[in-house]
């Protein structure tokens, strides 16, 4: 996958290019698709890079010669047919992709490509554990816990697409590539507008002090979390069909990599989204916490015991929402830091394993730091074994 690239797809397009080739310091110009056969998906043993025109000449017999010897480690700045191809771009422009030999280390790639998908399994293991005990243990009925829930699975879903985008790049299957785009993109929208329902039931909730929002708001709600995301990869699927590739808004998903092919599209789309939610949260926590900061310091004194037991219920749920919307919205404005000024990679890696391993950090927010969830499980699990104890061994 060459992101940020605009690559040709039709036949027809790549069938009028014409390219130079070289004999010796003499050229000529040939028609592409009559002296190289076109070819839909291509791999490499190690990871490759991308080459401008200029950086090559195409040869009679179809090797490259670099004359820039940027590339010290092939022979004579010889690369063969078998270790190059050619990539037809927008405009009339040429590229090639060069596979690096077997024994030159790709520094990038042996960080992103094969930590970060171990990163993204755990986390799929981890959030699978929280799911389960919160099954096992909690009241789904209440829109906080049903929300926790529905942001576990949708980001257990959003590590899935993101673990099968790493999985296939060296296979190229760009249709596969697509699919799993947008389902990371779908999903990964939809655990951000979870944690705004999140945000927003606590807010509903102590704005009537201690009153638990209507059934009529949770379905609201809910209907709201699912239906922004989708709509959202509607819009993102309808401009990718209808909008040329070279538009600044066009989304590109699966087309040149499995994400988006361009920043401002990119922004449009997945970071501006992403960073209003974050923006609406931090607004209504901050709001929540002051008021029940101020509402605890003023009644203390008046609190009977079944209100203080209840105000420090709803504290602990706001504290469990302020750990995920730090989790969640720091390691996100890093990450959209990150997007915008690049740099080297190597000051990113931190905060890009913090993000792959958000459903470890979950679990123990949701799960293992509460002692009475761990109390309940523990409970629940011996009484599960005892029932299989007693089936088996009757």
């Amino acid at each position: 996958m060459l992101e940020g690239l605009k690559l040709l797809e039709h036949p027809a397009e790549i069938s009028e290019i014409s390219i130079d080739v070289w004999r010796g310091e003499q050229k000529s110009a040939v028609i592409l698709s009559e002296h190289f056969p076109i070819i839909s998906e291509a791999a490499c043993e190690n990871c490759a890079i991308f080459l401008e025109k200029d950086d090559f000449r195409i040869l009679t017999n179809g090797s490259l010669f670099l004359p820039n010897n940027n590339l010290s480690f092939f022979t004579d700045q010889i690369v063969s047919v078998g270790n190059s191809c050619l990539i037809p771009l927008q405009g009339d422009e040429i590229g090639a992709l060069v596979c690096l030999p077997p024994n030159v280390r790709c520094v990038e790639e042996s960080w992103k490509f094969k930590f970060y998908p171990i990163f993204f399994v755990l986390s799929i293991f981890f959030l699978l554990l929280t799911l389960a005990a919160l099954f096992l243990t909690s009241d789904l009925s209440t829109l906080h816990l049903h929300s926790v829930v529905c942001q576990s699975g949708s980001l257990l879903m959003a590590y899935v697409g993101l673990t099968l985008n790493y999985l296939v790049r060296d296979h190229s299957q760009l249709k596969l590539c697509q699919i799993t785009g947008y389902m990371t993109y779908f999903f990964s929208m939809a655990s951000f507008f979870w944690l705004n329902v999140m945000c927003v039931d606590i807010y509903i909730t102590f704005s009537g002090f201690l009153r638990r929002t209507s059934e009529r708001t949770c379905q609201k709600l809910c209907l709201f979390a699912w239906s922004a995301p989708l709509l959202l990869t509607t819009t993102t699927a309808i401009l990718d069909c209808v909008v040329a590739e070279d538009e600044w808004f066009s989304p590109g998903i699966g087309h040149s990599s499995c994400w988006f092919a361009n920043k401002k599209s990119e922004f449009l789309l997945f970071h501006g989204p992403v960073l209003l939610l974050l923006l609406i949260n931090c607004h209504l926590f901050c709001v929540t916490a002051l008021k029940l900061w101020r509402e605890r310091w003023d009644a203390a004194h008046a609190l009977h015991d079944e209100d203080t037991r209840v105000f420090g219920h709803f504290g602990q749920r706001l504290r469990l929402y302020a750990k995920l919307f730090l989790l969640m919205g720091s390691t996100w404005f890093l990450e959209i830091i990150s997007w915008a000024v690049g740099g080297p990679p190597e000051v990113w890696y931190l905060p890009d394993a913090i993000n792959g391993l958000r459903g470890v950090f979950i679990f123990w927010f949701c799960v293992w730091s509460n002692a009475n969830t761990r109390v309940l499980l523990r409970e629940r699990l011996d009484s599960i074994l005892d029932q299989i104890k007693n089936r088996f061994l009757k």
